[in-house]
C-alpha cells in the first residue's frame, strides 16, 4: 500500500506522465498480482507455504529497496520492472500467508479467523499508507527546510529523498517479516 500511495506522485509529478499513462504503469502491479496469486497458491501446496511466503516477502522487500533508489532519470522500463517485481512479490506472499493464518485455527473458527485476517490486512494497508505519507513529507520537509504537508512542485530532489526514506523503511519492515518467518520455520523444524 505504501508503494501504491507514493508511485503515482513520482510518475505524474516527477516524470510528468499524464494520469492515463501513470495508471497504465501502475496497472502492472494488480495484473501481476492477479496472475501470480493463484499460481503461488497452488505452488505452496508443493513447496510449502512458509517457503513461498519468505520468497514473496523477500521479493517485495527487494523491490521496495530498489524503488528507494530511483531517480528522475531512471528509465520507464526499469520503473515498469520494479512495479512488476512488487506485484510478483506480493502475489507470491499473500496466498501462502493466508493459508498459514487460516490453517492455524480450528475449523469451527474459520469464519471469525477470516474476518480477523482481513481486518489485520486492512489495518496493515492503512498503517503502510500512514507511515509512507509521514516519511515522505518529513523527508521532503527536511530537504526543503520547512514543514510541508502537500506535494510542492519544483522540489524533485526533496520528493525523491522522502520517497527513498519511505521505501527503505517499509523494505526494512518487510525484511523483518522475512526474518520472523525464517525463525518460525527453523523453530518448527527443530521441534
Amino acid at each position: 500500500s505504501a508503494f501504491s500511495f507514493i508511485m503515482p506522485f513520482y510518475l505524474e509529478y516527477i516524470r510528468q506522465l499524464d494520469s492515463a499513462s501513470a495508471g497504465l504503469y501502475m496497472s502492472l502491479y494488480p495484473l501481476l498480482l492477479i496472475v501470480v496469486s493463484p499460481l503461488c497458491g497452488a505452488l505452496s501446496d508443493h513447496i510449502g507455504a512458509e517457503r513461498l511466503t519468505i520468497i514473496g516477502l523477500s521479493l517485495t522487500a527487494c523491490g521496495l529497496f530498489l524503488v528507494g533508489f530511483i531517480t528522475v532519470n531512471t528509465s520507464l522500463s526499469s520503473i515498469a520492472l520494479l512495479i512488476a517485481l512488487l506485484g510478483i512479490g506480493n502475489g507470491a506472499f499473500q496466498p501462502p500467508n493466508n493459508y498459514i493464518v487460516m490453517s492455524s485455527v480450528p475449523s469451527n473458527k474459520i469464519g471469525i479467523a477470516g474476518s480477523v485476517n482481513a481486518l489485520i490486512r486492512y489495518i496493515g494497508n492503512a498503517a503502510g499508507i500512514a507511515v509512507a505519507n509521514t516519511l515522505l513529507y518529513t523527508g521532503m520537509s527536511i530537504i526543503i527546510g520547512h514543514h510541508i504537508t502537500t506535494f510542492t512542485n519544483g522540489h524533485n530532489i526533496a520528493f525523491l529523498f522522502g520517497m527513498k526514506s519511505a521505501c527503505i523503511v517499509i523494505a526494512v519492515i518487510c525484511t523483518l517479516g522475512v526474518i520472523l518467518t525464517i525463525r518460525r520455520r527453523l523453530y518448527k523444524a527443530a521441534v
